[in-house]
């Protein structure tokens, strides 16, 4: 079924749409982060923490940046070169 459809089904019967998405938790690194769609809220069902989707957005962009900002210096400096 698409989302789209799903969304209308939902509407026509009065439904509030909640989907829920499992991620890595930014805390615990286990996939057991659960976005609510619906309510922008997000809690791991491992360590329990409770955070905004937009906290878990910022959290992983900032990780991400991190864990990349050593490969965009080599390429930068580099040129794509090896090491």
């Amino acid at each position: 079924m698409s989302l789209a459809k799903a969304k209308i089904i939902c509407k026509l019967q009065g439904i509030k749409l909640n989907i829920e998405v499992r991620v890595l938790c930014p805390f615990c690194n286990n996939k057991t982060m659960k976005l609510i769609i619906g309510t922008n809220q997000a809690q791991c069902d491992y360590c329990n923490k409770e955070l905004s989707i937009d906290d878990v957005l910022e959290i992983s962009q900032s990780n991400w940046k991190e864990e990349h900002k050593k490969y965009e210096k080599l390429l930068k400096y580099n040129k794509g070169v090896g090491y």
